[in-house]
């Protein structure tokens, strides 16, 4: 039986931390497997309610990085997802068959994405509302402005 399991220590990142490394332990019967002439595909779906049986959609796919018989997953390669609960599998491609070995043969591994201080969760999509409620409040300030000391009179050309 083929299991994958995530190292506590990133089980959890916040949103928009990119320099984070997830670390998963892939065995085949309880045995490190051989990865080497492998591609690596880490294959994440969304949860509702966290509810890990029942994949709500499918989110993104990532490069897997074997690291001291671990398989790593890099934060900023799967940065365009936002906060929540995702499940995760790890597919292991034999360059050689094009066969894949789907890890964990049972259920899948978990991680959550938390909410920063900004609470913003998707940075390119930012509302026109607050565009516009900016300039509504640039264009208030420039009301309140109070007009500076008068000039000397300037010449008027005669023709």
């Amino acid at each position: 039986m083929r299991t994958l399991t995530i190292a506590d220590n990133w089980k959890d990142w916040k949103f928009g931390d990119t320099d984070a490394v997830m670390t998963f332990t892939a065995l085949d019967d309880d045995k490190v497997p051989d990865f080497s002439n492998r591609t690596l595909t880490f294959k994440i779906a969304s949860t509702l309610n966290n509810d890990l049986e029942h994949p709500k959609d499918f989110a993104a796919t990532a490069t897997g990085y074997i690291q001291d018989k671990n398989v790593i997953l890099k934060t900023e390669d799967v940065k365009q997802l936002t906060p929540g609960n995702y499940i995760v599998e790890l597919w292991a491609m034999s360059n050689d068959t094009q066969k894949d070995a789907v890890y964990p043969s049972k259920g899948f591994a978990q991680f959550t994405i938390e909410e920063n201080s900004m609470k913003v969760s998707d940075v390119t999509n930012i509302p026109s509302m607050t565009i516009n409620a900016f300039w509504n409040a640039v264009m208030q300030k420039v009301g309140t402005l109070t007009k500076g000391a008068k000039g000397d009179p300037g010449k008027t050309r005669r023709l």
